[in-house]
């Protein structure tokens, strides 16, 4: 389980979550979560589900058993996103990365714009 813990201290550190947020985020111990990070112990086949969720990564690749990460929202949007332009495709993709609260913002950075812009065509 070192590559599941190794993994899991990149995804919670690029999250920028304590591992005592995360704990608390999935109703265990701080302890436990080190131990996960560490290799130490091994979490229940539940908490790996719940956890991939939370990251939006799969399964295999948060175990080990594979080294593409290809988040499971990518998988389902990919088709949708064939269509658009490079540049967008390439700003989604780089939106995944973001903490909850700076896609909010940026969201509502976007809303404002997509207002300006029908308020002109409106003039």
């Amino acid at each position: 389980m070192r590559i599941f813990g190794e993994r899991l201290r990149e995804l919670r550190k690029k999250r920028g979550i304590t591992q005592k947020q995360l704990a608390t985020k999935f109703k265990i111990s701080e302890s436990a979560v080190g131990m996960y990070e560490r290799g130490e112990r091994e979490p229940p086949l539940e908490l790996i589900n719940r956890l991939a969720d939370f990251f939006d990564v799969p399964t295999d690749w948060l175990l080990g058993r594979s080294d593409t990460l290809n988040p499971i929202s990518n998988r389902e949007n990919n088709k949708k996103l064939a269509d658009l332009d490079e540049n967008v495709y390439a700003l989604a993709r780089n939106l995944q990365d973001l903490d909850s609260e700076s896609k909010e913002a940026l969201w509502k950075i976007v809303e404002a714009m997509r207002k300006r812009g029908r308020e002109a065509k409106n003039d």
